[in-house]
């Protein structure tokens, strides 16, 4: 059937992907993005300079977007506001529509504060949108990471959702 469908052949495909993803999935290593790495970051960047972020293996977009508000918040608290860009990336198509459109169920909100909600979050009919501030600094594109080039010029490279659930032998070529 694999041979024949190609359909079954991505559907097969989505099921082996892993899908677990969830706003602030690890609490402590925002805070440390929150109050050590991303004020750094911003002290550091040079007049006039965009900071840029990736973020490999995105899924459906929240590990973007939770940097996305971790950066605005410290911009915010430091005031020092510069041009930000996040390229978040994929090997798969269909979880990047999920992420563009940045709609999400009121269950996928369980990691993301009431103020959080308010500021980057426009609330329609239970779900939840990115705001068009938050939704403008990530660009989302399809990428292999063990097989594309990587991104140029970046200040930071987060990849929680990825390094996870590969083999040490994957994890160093992805690393390298």
């Amino acid at each position: 059937l694999l041979d024949h469908s190609r359909e079954e052949l991505d559907l097969l495909y989505q099921d082996l992907l892993i899908g677990v993803t969830r706003f602030f999935r690890d609490p402590d290593a925002f805070e440390h993005l929150r109050k050590t790495t991303i004020p750094a970051l911003l002290q550091d960047l040079p007049a006039g300079e965009e900071l840029r972020v990736w973020v490999a293996g995105c899924a459906t977009g929240e590990e973007a977007y939770s940097v996305g508000i971790v950066l605005q918040e410290a911009m915010a608290a430091t005031g020092r506001r510069v041009p930000a860009r996040i390229f978040a990336t994929d090997v798969h198509a269909r979880v990047l529509k999920v992420a563009s459109a940045g709609i999400y169920p009121e269950s996928a909100m369980d990691g993301v504060s009431i103020e959080q909600r308010k500021q980057f979050f426009i609330e329609r009919g239970g779900q939840y949108q990115v705001n068009a501030e938050l939704r403008s600094m990530v660009v989302f594109a399809p990428h292999n990471l063990l097989r594309d080039a990587p991104f140029t010029r970046l200040d930071l490279i987060t990849c929680r959702n990825l390094l996870i659930y590969l083999q040490p032998a994957a994890q160093q070529k992805a690393l390298g």
